[in-house]
């Protein structure tokens, strides 16, 4: 799984939690210095109609294996932000600001965007952003600079609960923000950065939202759409509002919608009926009648409905049961009849944690030569070809390599550590530790020398640790078995695995401090990164020392150092030296990514390929032919 946004990436093999080049044509200035950055290739426009479309008809579409939405009000703290609650169910209803994922691509898609692309001047300090003027919600309000100006305020109010908040960054580095005209919002930065990281990073946090939600109570107004200090209680409500799964479809506060649907019908399970919004003023407007999300408890149960079929349109082929991957690279026929597959490819990386701040394993884990050695012993291509069956691709940094872009640096692309145990043995034999291959080896030379164990670790200290991974991937489980035996046979590393549910695993996964009672974790497969709602991937929220989603407690000088570089730079020399240094220092441990999923959509389903890196869903696109 991935968290998504909060950059969290994490739940089951269609899950992440958790943050793109633009249109070549009519964008100048800043923009075409973005799409510099930006080396993928053009792909069909999803929203483009086969002959002969059809009205009307009914998309059931799955939902990622134990995680139904469960938060329905797009400002998010951490513990609600991933791609159930974010892509696949508020995004239908309520618009954010820019939309990123144009087709395959990570590109600003201008044709689900709210705003024209952002003009910067005054040494790009000053952000001017033009709403489009044909946005209206379902109350029949415009969508315009005051439902901008409406969600800084809570922002501004709320920032420690929102999921992309880093301190430092948007909004505190917000001089100031207002409405000029009825479509037009200008910021005041506090001094020049990069546009592009503006572009991608700090606007991509801002999503509209309607005058009707201003609001303390059923019925008393507030006073958050015009005064910071008039949001607190707005909030307080609307999150109370917001986690009461039983009023979702019924709510007029959230009957009040700018997006192509609306929610008619949500069960208990979360299964959840949208129908077209009869005042949608965007486009493309839908052509299916409904478009359903149906809940799954595993991989399992959905691809056994899958097989059948005939209860779901859009479904998910989990790579354990996938056919291997040719070495051609071609994507082979579908093994179920009636559906076409493809790989779901996201913005993300792959990684687990481990706690620094654990009381008895952490002094071992802030050793960068120990990070360095098991890095050494994760043998990427090995788990890719065994337990991804070929459709995995390895990690090696901060910065994804699929889909391809220019963000990609020479670092990402060349192993620092690569597949080699003998050299991890001789590693952690240079520093003090007795290796004893199928036991469990020990610290012998305790201290804080060139050749001792390090700071905090005891004489006669085990390396022996327990792991906790997600059960939500499939494959995890034969990997990580892999990643144990290696372990264990050649360093004497043991490595107790167990596996839960991919919600309690990342209720436990928390920054804490080792006195605490929930510093107990060691290791954790929280399932890595996908970038989102901020796109840019300096990874600036997971990475550095205040970042809101380190949840492991890294802190390095050096990484913090170079993220706020790859922040300021306009060009890409900062973020390319920021990727070598985090691949460096390993903050996390590197693991090959795989697919999010095979898709399987219905052969008679059209509109829903390519398939959106970030999990962006456009059904109101889709449709059915004969």
């Amino acid at each position: 799984m991935r968290l998504y946004g909060t950059g969290y990436t994490g739940y089951s093999g269609r899950h992440r939690i958790g943050q793109r080049a633009l249109r070549a044509l009519g964008l100048g200035g800043a923009c075409a210095l973005m799409l510099a950055a930006w080396s993928g290739t053009s792909v069909a426009n999803p929203t483009a109609r086969a002959s002969k479309p059809l009205h009307g008809g009914t998309v059931t579409f799955a939902e990622g294996a134990g995680l139904p939405p469960n938060y329905i009000f797009p400002f998010m703290s951490p513990e609600y932000y991933n791609d159930a609650n974010a892509t696949e169910f508020q995004w239908l209803m309520y618009r954010p600001l820019y939309w990123y994922g144009d087709g395959s691509t990570i590109d600003v898609d201008p044709t689900y965007s709210l705003a024209q692309m952002p003009k910067f001047s005054d040494d790009d300090k000053v952000i001017t952003i033009d709403l489009k003027t044909n946005y209206t919600w379902s109350d029949g309000e415009h969508v315009d600079a005051a439902d901008v100006v409406f969600w800084m305020n809570l922002l501004e109010a709320e920032k420690t609960n929102w999921v992309g908040f880093v301190p430092g960054d948007f909004p505190t580095n917000v001089v100031s923000y207002s409405a000029t005209s009825t479509y037009t919002v200008v910021f005041k930065m506090n001094r020049t950065y990069s546009t592009r990281w503006l572009t991608y990073e700090e606007l991509a946090q801002i999503t509209p939202i309607p005058l009707a939600w201003d609001v303390t109570s059923a019925t008393a107004k507030g006073s958050c759409a015009t005064s910071v200090s008039g949001c607190a209680a707005v909030y307080t409500y609307l999150n109370k509002l917001a986690e009461n799964t039983g009023d979702f479809a019924t709510s007029p506060i959230w009957k009040t919608v700018d997006g192509p649907w609306t929610l008619s019908a949500f069960t208990s399970s979360g299964e959840a009926t949208f129908v077209p919004n009869s005042r949608y003023t965007g486009g493309p407007k839908p052509y299916l009648s409904k478009f359903v999300e149906l809940p799954f408890t595993s991989d399992t149960s959905e691809y056994s409905v899958l097989k059948s079929g005939t209860k779901l349109d859009f479904g998910y082929l989990p790579i354990v049961d996938a056919p291997v991957k040719p070495s051609s690279g071609k994507t082979p026929a579908s093994p179920i009849s009636g559906y076409t597959m493809m790989p779901w490819y996201l913005w993300d990386i792959n990684f687990i944690s481990a706690n620094f701040n654990n009381p008895s394993a952490g002094p071992i884990f802030k050793q960068l030569y120990f990070r360095q050695a098991v890095q050494e012993m994760i043998d990427q291509p090995g788990y890719v070809k065994a337990a991804m069956r070929g459709w995995g691709y390895p990690t090696y940094g901060p910065v994804p390599t699929e889909p391809p872009s220019n963000f990609e640096g020479p670092s990402e692309k060349v192993n620092p550590y690569p597949y080699d145990p003998a050299k991890a043995v001789s590693t952690l034999k240079h520093h003090g530790w007795k290796i004893v291959p199928n036991g469990v080896s020990t610290c012998v030379r305790p201290g804080t020398g060139a050749t001792d164990c390090g700071a905090g670790i005891t004489a006669g200290e085990k390396l022996s640790f327990d792991m906790v991974y997600t059960t939500s991937d499939s494959y995890d489980a034969s990997m990580f078995g892999f990643f144990r035996s290696e372990l264990e046979t050649a360093a004497g590393i043991t490595l107790t695995l167990t596996s839960q549910p991919f919600g309690e695993l990342l209720s436990d996964t928390v920054p804490c401090k080792p006195s605490q009672s929930t510093c107990k974790w060691q290791i954790h497969d929280w399932g890595g990164w996908l970038y989102g709602p901020t796109v840019y991937p300096t990874g600036g929220t997971f990475l550095t020392t205040s970042g809101v989603f380190n949840v492991n407690s890294f802190s390095t000088p050096a990484v913090n150092s170079v993220v706020t570089a790859a922040d300021d730079e306009s060009g890409l020399s900062a973020l390319y030296q920021e990727e070598k240094v985090v691949a460096e220092q390993l903050p996390e441990w590197w693991f090959p990514e795989a697919p999010l999923s095979l898709a399987m959509v219905k052969s008679t389903l059209h509109g829903a390929l390519p398939l959106q890196p970030l999990l962006g869903i456009n059904p109101e696109s889709w449709y059915f032919t004969k």
